[in-house]
């Protein structure tokens, strides 16, 4: 007989599946803009290094991704499917740990599992995240993981818990750097209760973990402490950003329609996220009830306060979040649905999952807009015989999708030094807005004013492609 938990994990699995073949069939494959190609190209690189006991080239990013996916593609051998059933399986286990968490302070229900697939599986912004081949959706399993622990040690007080809390949490900052601040609490409780009560074992234990962690990361990366220091989300962090809304940096001329401190608030009430959150606390009536899990708001402020003071928006930091807001929620969900009538409360649940679903699918669809635009780019320029060609943007899609050239990116040359023949595709248009001070937009122009330069065709969206004679 299969237990209950099992049914619950076979079927968020099961749909999982079948959310990627539906996908697959429209030919998206998790892959668009520059990092998800990058992070294709560490895991490759990730991969190769774990078969030959070498050094991969270094990479900008934490190691976490590239190596999950460097090492499950030991088994499938094909790193783009790789990538697809790794968002499966982070999408999957995300839910079934909010289930878990759920199961420890209530009897399970079959509407539990509709309110969490409808509440947190659709959340348009986790949702699109967790089917592209990026770092967010793992770390946000990480995190999530990190916070069932945490709840099961405060309802179990099972030591081993605490261990397993500094091993989540540890993971969620070797996956996604800027995690850190919101696993901090409670790795920082579960270290403090260990030394406390003298538990030496899974101290021992806790070392040795942080060893194997720590090696991996030398092997891996000859990254220094300056570099991740020295990163703009670390450096031009400021108090002073949380009532900007625009910045120039190294990220170009960014504007922004709210101020970072009003951004930073999205998880509790965007369409993106989840948007009932406001309307949940008001119509609980318990104080009592909102603060029960006072742990996981206080590690929530603390990470949305670090990510309103970085000097630019980029709402996949703040998917981390959703699991745990819907953790925070729970005590005043379960006091609404113990005031209703269980048919009512499946028919909430169900027009959420409605809702949620055509708010998934309208943010998908710019992302799939995105693949698909490049897949036709590469599909224009393979009709010419092109041997050298600078861009910026798509460099790393066309490679990906099977440019054999030599691709130069205009956005980290000082200075471009055409050869004939080399071909340029720009887009001036899209560029110039964001890139206007950059070094970017300097070669744009001192390619434009070439003599020699010929427009050879116009794409879509603002696209050109030249030759220089």
């Amino acid at each position: 007989m299969i237990n209950n938990n099992l049914k619950i994990l076979l079927l968020l699995v099961g749909l999982g599946l079948m959310i990627l073949l539906l996908l697959d069939s429209i030919g998206f494959d998790g892959l668009y803009g520059q990092d998800a190609y990058e992070y294709i190209r560490q895991a490759r690189e990730t991969k190769s290094a774990l078969l030959n006991f070498s050094k991969p080239q270094d990479f900008y990013w934490a190691p976490g991704y590239p190596i999950a996916l460097g090492l499950l593609d030991l088994a499938i051998n094909n790193m783009v499917v790789s990538a697809q059933l790794m968002s499966v399986i982070v999408w999957s286990l995300t839910l079934f740990a909010c289930w878990k968490v759920l199961t420890l302070f209530e009897s399970t229900q079959f509407s539990f599992v509709i309110c969490i697939i409808a509440s947190v599986g659709f959340s348009a912004y986790f949702f699109r995240i967790c089917f592209t081949s990026m770092s967010d959706g793992l770390t946000t399993l990480f995190v999530t993981l990190t916070f069932y622990k945490f709840f099961q040690f405060e309802t179990k007080r099972e030591t081993k818990s605490l261990y397993w809390i500094i091993v989540f949490a540890a993971l969620s900052v070797f996956t996604r750097y800027a995690a850190f601040p919101l696993i901090l609490i409670p790795a920082c409780f579960s270290f403090w209760i260990l030394v406390k009560q003298k538990e030496w074992k899974f101290l021992f234990f806790g070392g040795i973990t942080t060893v194997i962690f720590s090696t991996l990361f030398v092997l891996l990366k000859d990254t220094s402490p300056n570099q991740i220091l020295g990163h703009s989300i670390v450096k031009d962090w400021s108090i002073a950003n949380y009532w900007k809304s625009s910045f120039k940096n190294e990220q170009g001329n960014l504007k922004y329609a709210l101020p970072n401190i009003i951004y930073a608030l999205y998880p509790f009430g965007h369409l993106g996220f989840l948007w009932l959150t406001i309307p949940i606390l008001l119509l609980n009536r318990k104080i009592s009830q909102i603060t029960k899990y006072k742990w996981v708001w206080i590690s929530l402020g603390v990470y949305l306060l670090f990510i309103a003071g970085i000097p630019f928006q980029n709402k996949r930091f703040l998917v981390l979040t959703v699991p745990l807001v819907f953790m925070a929620l729970i005590p005043s969900v379960l006091n609404l649905m113990a005031r209703q009538k269980k048919r009512i409360v499946t028919t909430g649940f169900l027009g959420i999952l409605v809702a949620n679903l055509i708010l998934s699918v309208y943010s998908f669809e710019k992302v799939f807009y995105i693949q698909q635009q490049e897949q036709r780019l590469y599909a224009k320029i393979s009709t010419f015989e092109i041997e050298r060609l600078n861009t910026f943007e798509v460099d790393l899609a066309l490679k990906q999708r099977g440019f054999k050239g030599v691709l130069i990116n205009l956005w980290k040359v000082d200075s471009v030094e055409p050869q004939h023949g080399d071909y340029f595709l720009i887009n001036s248009s899209k560029w110039g807005t964001q890139w206007n001070h950059h070094q970017l937009m300097k070669n744009v122009n001192k390619i434009l004013s070439f003599e020699g330069i010929e427009l050879v065709e116009e794409y879509e969206n603002g696209w050109q492609l030249w030759l220089y004679e």
